[in-house]
This record gives C-alpha cells, structure tokens and sequence, in this order.
C-alpha cells in the first residue's frame, strides 16, 4: 500500500511538472557562432541593439514593429524583444525573443537565446509558444 501512494504521488509530480515545462514553450537557440561573429565588435552600444542584431530583423520586411524591454540583475542582462504583426510569414502573428546577456569590457556575450511565437487567428495557439501553427 505504500509503494502505491509513492508510485501514485510521484506519478502526478511529474504529470503537474512536465505540464508546466510545456506552459509558454520556447525553443532554445544556439549562440555560440553567434557569440564568435561578435567577439571582436565593440559597436554594440545596448542590450535592445545585440537583441536586434541577433533577431536579425532585417530579413524581414517592412521594418517590423518591435517592443523589446531590458531586465538587469547582477551584470546579466535579460531582454525580451517582441516582433509585433508579422506580414508574410504565413502562420505565425508574433515572434518573441528572450536573451540573457552579459558584458565584459566592451564585448557582449549572450548566454542564453530561445524563440517563441504566436498563431495567426484560427491557425493555432494564439497564447506564446513553441507549437507549430496550423
């Protein structure tokens, strides 16, 4: 009778927690040759400015809307840049990207970078997330 309340409670842990890593998925982006074309720029004046060069916006056209806001804790910078009403892009409305940061000297480097987005109405999730748009 123990074992089963232990299997039982140990089931709905993982069931609650694997639930809530699913909650606003993001998909997790690789910066590390991100970080090697950057290593040597000294131009990069702000965190909203890596967030852009990184999101490498100028793919898309027109100039996109963008909202980004600047978290700092500790010399690590955590920005949010939000691409608002994407033309074109079939599915998918809104892009978010999340970067955590840091600065040495002059050089940024970003530790972390994930994506995710939202569905254009009645193509799917139209709440943040890392789930394909139908």
């Amino acid at each position: 009778m123990f074992i089963k309340k232990v299997l039982y409670i140990l089931f709905v842990a993982l069931t609650v927690t694997s639930c809530a890593s699913r909650k606003g998925g993001f998909d997790n982006l690789e910066v590390a040759q991100f970080n090697k074309n950057i290593s040597q720029r000294v131009d990069i004046a702000s965190t909203g400015e890596l967030a852009e060069i990184f999101y490498n916006w100028s793919t898309h056209k027109p100039n996109p809307v963008l909202e980004t806001t600047i978290k700092e804790s500790n010399g690590i910078y955590e920005v949010t840049l939000i691409h608002l009403g994407i033309p074109d892009s079939g599915d998918i409305k809104d892009v978010r990207l999340e970067l955590k940061a840091k600065r040495d000297m002059q050089v940024w480097t970003v530790l972390e970078a994930r994506k995710s987005w939202k569905c254009k109405s009645g193509k799917g999730k139209d709440n943040w997330s890392n789930k394909e748009c139908k």
